[in-house]
């Protein structure tokens, strides 16, 4: 026999009945399927080599077993013997997991580490799931110097509950039970993923400096030069993508294009390939565990799909990268309740209109974000003759304003306090709706002589539903401001922008096709709000310089 050659086939092969061909170290079957590959009794022809190899086996694992004893001693401050976090670890558990030393973009190690991925997953997805085949959770080791970007221990802790009390409150995408139960536990070493999620909601949370670009801070080089270097080493756990998701919001808040459109894209097909969107995918991530855990994958999805959407609001004729969730399709459940680890109904998206059923701003949003959908690819369309759009033109806009009816209302009786993370699903329903209208209620659209009935009805609808919904936008912006005097600027989410940009831009038409002071005064305060707004996010700003710059020959036609 070869000395290359084992002397019986390996476990695996031998347990599934498949035929071996006895390579050393592993078989061909289990390197093409990214399975271990045990030989059970295997006596070696060459004992000097065999004893070196052992030997050199034996070295690593006691070297390996060494650095666990290490970390668990470090951590040991924050941990009880039992392993049970104490009431203060999930804190101090932040600088014991990840250091207090200083990063600059493009220091991450290079590609000789990277994890070896079973390309079966991607080549014949249904083999390997009959195989019973399972991806190994990938570890990625925190680069040399990676973590003092995160700053000191008490920066970093009050930097993560800065996040939960603000990003969080209008996009609850991260479980902060789950994570600090990570970090807390000694037996998890924190990789480069928990790094990056952390650099990233240092970014998200971070003020912008007035005289400097968002594109150019160095927090955010540094996330995305560390994103790099773990996708290039097959490090996509879900906290990978949590963390490419705030990056992905930061650059739609901050108007950092085409990055923001990208980096949404990359979102989508990253959120594909582990199968967060469907129940029935082929998944990269092992099975959940818990409730909390499987709606967090919800939220995850979900939040996806909102910014594939909103990255798409002004930018037509371009096809989204997800696909539209089905009526069956559950939203999110009660915000609160989920973040303290209760159990709650999630209502299906179908169920969740009827204005009976209550749903959390969460869940509001996604369903907003649904109805934008609708909108745009309704807008998009060019197959489709034109009674049937003028038809479904006028569905969309009973479903609309049915919804945004439901929320308004909802709004109306909220506290002051806690309106701020409700605004942005209301805005982007209100975006749904101008959108909307903006395609019919341009006379331009109606060159064609032979417009039918249905066709001038929708036109006229749309003008009356502009000019309505414009106001219920300017309502709401007052609200806004009102609630920013009192509360601060750190709870606004950037969703509300297109919604206060529409409505400018639909004022400033007014003014030049009436001249009318009321609609001028108006538009300056729309204007206003969004200055001040530009101090947390930077795309309010470039709203701003838009309606400037098309004030004086803006032609109906907004985008």
């Amino acid at each position: 026999m070869s000395p290359s050659l084992a002397a019986q086939a390996c476990s695996a092969c031998r347990k599934q009945k498949r035929r071996c061909d006895k390579q050393l170290p592993a078989c061909t079957l289990c390197i093409r399927i990214g399975r271990d590959c045990k030989y059970l009794h295997e006596q070696a022809r060459d004992p000097e080599v065999s004893s070196s190899a052992e030997f050199e086996a034996l070295r690593q694992r006691v070297i390996d077993l060494e650095s666990v004893i290490a970390t668990s001693s470090a951590r040991a401050d924050g941990v009880p013997e039992n392993g049970t976090p104490r009431p203060h670890a999930t804190k101090d558990s932040l600088s014991a997991a990840m250091g207090d030393r200083v990063a600059v973009a493009g220091s991450w190690p290079t590609r000789s580490g990277q994890q070896q991925f079973p390309s079966l997953f991607f080549l014949d997805a249904l083999i390997f799931g009959y195989a019973g085949n399972q991806i190994p959770s990938p570890y990625v080791k925190v680069p040399v110097d990676g973590t003092a970007c995160l700053g000191t221990s008490v920066e970093l802790r009050t930097t993560t509950e800065e996040y939960f009390t603000t990003v969080h409150s209008y996009f609850p995408i991260i479980s902060k039970i789950r994570l600090f139960q990570h970090l807390s536990n000694p037996l998890h070493e924190p990789g480069a993923d928990y790094l990056l999620l952390f650099m990233a909601i240092k970014l998200i949370t971070a003020e912008v400096p007035s005289d400097v670009a968002a594109a150019q801070l160095s927090a955010y080089r540094d996330v995305k030069a560390l994103y790099s270097y773990i996708e290039s080493r097959n490090g996509f756990t879900m906290q990978t993508l949590q963390a490419l998701l705030l990056i992905a919001l930061f650059e739609i808040g901050h108007s950092i294009w085409p990055a923001a459109y990208l980096t949404t894209g990359g979102c989508a097909r990253l959120g594909h390939a582990m199968g967060v969107h469907s129940r029935h995918a082929t998944s990269m991530l092992p099975r959940t565990t818990t409730w909390t855990e499987q709606e967090e994958r919800r939220r995850v999805a979900w939040g996806i799909f909102i910014l594939d959407r909103y990255a798409n609001v002004g930018h037509h004729n371009k096809p989204f990268a997800t696909d539209d969730p089905g009526l069956d399709v559950h939203l999110p459940t009660d915000d609160g309740a989920w973040d303290r680890g209760q159990m709650g109904a999630a209502a299906p998206l179908s169920l969740s209109a009827s204005q009976s059923t209550s749903v959390s701003s969460y869940a509001r949003l996604c369903q907003a974000t649904h109805m934008l959908s609708k909108v745009i690819r309704h807008t998009n369309d060019r197959s489709m003759p034109e009674d049937y759009l003028s038809s479904e033109a006028l569905q969309l806009d009973v479903t609309v304003r049915a919804l945004l009816d439901a929320m308004q209302d909802e709004l109306s009786v909220m506290d002051d306090d806690k309106i701020g993370t409700f605004i942005s699903a209301v805005s982007v329903c209100i975006s749904a709706a101008m959108t909307l209208y903006d395609k019919y209620s341009c006379s331009t659209t109606f060159e064609d002589t032979t417009v039918s009935e249905s066709r001038l009805h929708v036109h006229k609808r749309s003008i009356d539903g502009l000019a309505e919904v414009t106001d219920r936008s300017f309502q709401l912006a007052k609200r806004l401001k009102i609630y920013i005097a009192a509360y601060g600027i750190r709870k606004v989410s950037p969703f509300v922008l297109d919604s206060l940009y529409s409505a400018a831009a639909t004022y400033a038409w007014y003014v030049r096709e009436s001249s009318d002071a009321a609609c001028g005064e108006r538009l300056d305060e729309l204007k206003e709000l969004m200055s001040i707004i530009d101090g947390r996010w930077r795309s309010a700003g470039e709203y701003v310089r838009i309606v400037d710059s098309t004030e004086s020959y803006i032609n109906g036609d907004r985008r």
